[in-house]
């Protein structure tokens, strides 16, 4: 009698459902992690189903006039059917009027830069619960995120019929591989016809291989009806269309070679068999007869109304695509990120610093390949199915490379659609070095893939696009509280200054937070003015910064936000010495002006001082210390005045004023020179413990000898010479 649990001596009975869900619940948490229209495109996703689930239908389109809000619609509206049907019930009378673009970002506005990736600014109004159009994105994603599970599940049936003979293990090992590609989970989590488009796209390859394998007229219909889903996702899946062809060629050429190897005792003919041309040939039939009921009649339509089945001119002007020219560095460049962009991305061109781990990767399973090779050590696999699965990759790679000629940018996710190729050769590779070294690799690539993905909404994605909002909204311990108001509109509540001491060239960090004044109403976007301002008045630093950033401008902040600013301000030019600058911090409004506040337009934050590290020049003809603090190392006497040159023996706190006396034959004091070290752009407080400070004095009078000294302005107590009860040093010429 069979054992009712007999499916546990299959893998895949539990395996492969287990992949699944652990795959929709990663894309579930993109899904989660990302704001809506943060993914490629989604907005304009998002607006042609909206469009279809208000019964606007299928519009017709103007090359000359385009709609942009409806720019996607030039693509074939299969996926966006579903999606329509799933939120025409609900209200989104919200969209597009809630939903504000991020002007400072470079993919909105060409030539400006953002301090986040947003494409848009993100609200409290898309706040869980979700609600109107929010809640529309997200239930839309989910129709996104069952296509990427059949997907998947394509991935595992194509896999298995292209390595028949080797059990479980290859297929479930491609379909885990294919399953934790970062950008493949976070592709599935977004609103985008690609979704249907690799679904379409790994079934077909299941039909076609049991159509090669068969020539039934089931599996052609199968392989039709796909093929015409797949021509109705999206416009670059015409890149489908030879695959049936391909297919056929492929099982007849394979046929005949079998025939042609035959042994000459064998009494057989070596030609084809009519029959099994006459097969071939209705099958063909069959499978582009289906695809034509299937998607048939958009290219139709696109013919009697643009004059061109693919609508490629009105897609163009939509899409707002144009390249003059392709260089050479500009092709590579666009090969290196539809690779990188292939493994992840999330809209922040993550690809960039990932890129060589997916390289290495790849590099061993390549080498894994060429190992198998020399050895012979091949499962059984599908000879004819494997051609169809490279020719499909490269249809898609041919089709990604025209795009980079009319387009900016090509995406890795072009390529899902074969996925199942990629995930198999990755498989077979890993596994190629032996059974031992075959698990380790393949268990570790797994593991990695895995272990990546799952962190990268919380580790990534959720911080690149979080609101610079205090989330406890308690002022952090280290930072100074205050209480300015400017103009009504916004109060500075606290700031801190990472290090009030820096040496030229570093930037001054300052952390500010912010909330409304009482009372106010979100209306207006406030920027925060920084300026360094030296004790002359020269401004030698100046910076704005939008308050709330970029992606959370003050208009849009809720009563009870704590929300936090991150500046750096640089000085302008290198100091002459070393100075220190009163950090001023103003707020201007819509315009030029500065929002009052109660003492004027600005908030000093205290005192940063500027180190330039430069020793002195004077000749080391001192050596005296003054009150166990400050060494006097040397000076120069000139004809006009005295440069000294101060050494820091320990932190000061008091600012000491120096003073320079000129005597006469007789010890009066007949010429002064005194005044704070350079003029006071270098009080003795901000001196570092080991800082040499140069600091000139101008000496007018019948001076015949100097004496120096360092004193306290408030109560003119000096500073006594170490070792002496003296006050003063004399300078000898």
């Amino acid at each position: 009698m069979r054992s009712r649990f007999s499916f546990i001596r299959h893998p895949s009975a539990f395996i492969l459902p287990l992949l699944l869900a652990v795959f929709a619940a990663l894309a579930g948490a993109y899904s989660l992690a990302t704001p809506v229209f943060e993914g490629p495109d989604e907005i304009w996703h998002f607006a042609f189903a909206s469009h279809l689930a208000d019964g606007g239908g299928l519009p017709v389109l103007d090359a000359d006039n385009p709609n942009l809000l409806l720019r996607n619609a030039a693509h074939p509206p299969l996926y966006y059917l579903p999606v329509a049907g799933l939120i025409a019930p609900l209200d989104r009378q919200d969209f597009p009027r809630q939903f504000r673009f991020n002007l400072a970002s470079p993919h909105i506005t060409p030539g400006s830069s953002s301090d986040r990736p947003n494409l848009l600014i993100h609200t409290a109004h898309e706040d869980f619960p979700y609600k109107q159009a929010v809640l529309a994105v997200h239930l839309g994603r989910l129709v996104s995120i069952a296509l990427g599970v059949l997907t998947l599940w394509g991935v595992w049936a194509g896999a298995r019929r292209l390595a028949p003979g080797s059990e479980h293990g290859l297929a479930l090992l491609a379909t885990a591989l294919a399953g934790f590609v970062p950008q493949f989970v976070y592709g599935s989590a977004m609103l985008n016809n690609d979704a249907l488009a690799a679904a379409a796209g790994a079934w077909l390859l299941v039909a076609l291989v049991e159509l090669m394998n068969t020539l039934s007229r089931r599996w052609a219909l199968a392989a039709g009806v796909v093929l015409g889903i797949g021509l109705l996702s999206k416009i670059g899946m015409i890149a489908m269309l030879p695959l049936p062809v391909v297919a056929l060629a492929l099982v007849n050429a394979e046929h005949w070679l079998r025939r042609r190897r035959q042994p000459s005792s064998v009494q057989a003919p070596r030609r084809l068999p009519r029959q099994r041309l006459v097969d071939s040939v209705r099958a063909g039939v069959i499978v582009y007869a289906a695809a034509a009921l299937v998607a048939g009649w958009w290219y139709v339509r696109n013919w009697l109304l643009y004059g061109d089945p693919l609508a490629w001119r009105e897609w163009q002007a939509l899409a707002g695509v144009g390249r003059s020219s392709l260089t050479a560095a500009q092709f590579a460049s666009d090969l290196l990120g539809l690779f990188g962009t292939f493994w992840a991305d999330f809209g922040l061109r993550a690809d960039r610093a990932w890129v060589w781990a997916f390289a290495a990767l790849v590099v061993v399973a390549v080498a894994g390949l060429v190992v198998r090779w020399r050895r012979g050590a091949w499962p059984a696999l599908h000879p004819g199915g494997l051609v169809l699965a490279a020719v499909w990759f490269g249809l898609l790679l041919a089709s990604a490379v025209r795009y980079a000629f009319v387009i900016t940018d090509i995406h890795g996710r072009l390529l899902y659609p074969a996925l199942t190729g990629a995930a198999l050769a990755l498989a077979l590779g890993l596994t190629g070095f032996g059974p031992r070294m075959g698990r380790w690799l393949a268990g570790g690539a797994v593991a990695g893939l895995f272990v990546v993905t799952a962190a990268v909404p919380l580790a990534v994605i959720g911080p690149a696009f979080a609101r610079p909002v205090v989330v406890d909204g308690r002022l952090p311990t280290e930072a100074t509280s205050l209480a300015v108001a400017y103009g009504g509109q916004v109060a500075l509540v606290g700031y801190h200054i990472a290090e009030p001491h820096l040496d030229a060239g570093e930037p001054v960090r300052l952390v500010s937070y912010w909330r409304l004044a009482p009372g106010a109403a979100a209306e207006i976007d406030t920027h925060a003015v920084i300026a360094l301002v030296r004790p002359d008045g020269q401004v030698i630093g100046r910076t704005e910064a939008r308050l709330g950033s970029s992606v959370y401008p003050s208009s849009v902040w809720r009563a009870g936000d704590l929300v936090r600013l991150d500046v750096s301000v640089t000085v302008d030019a290198a100091p002459d010495g070393p100075v220190v600058a009163d950090l001023w911090l103003g707020v201007r409004g819509d315009g030029h002006d500065l929002l009052p506040t109660a003492d004027g337009d600005n908030a000093s934050l205290g005192r940063i001082a500027i180190s330039t590290g430069a020793r002195c020049t004077a000749p080391a003809n001192g050596g005296q210390t003054f009150g166990g603090q400050i060494r006097l190392v040397g000076y120069t006497l000139g004809p006009g005045g005295v440069s000294l040159c101060w050494e820091a023996l320990r932190p000061l706190e008091t600012d000491y004023t120096v003073f320079v006396h000129g005597l006469d034959q007789a010890g009066d004091t007949v010429a002064f020179g005194d005044g704070p070290p350079r003029s006071g752009l270098y009080p003795t407080s901000a001196w570092r413990t080991g800082e040499q400070v140069e600091d000139y004095h101008p000496v007018s009078g019948p001076a015949l000898r100097l004496q120096v000294g360092l004193y306290r302005l408030g109560d003119g107590e000096r500073l006594t010479v170490d070792g002496t009860n003296e006050s003063a040093v004399e300078l000898i010429p």
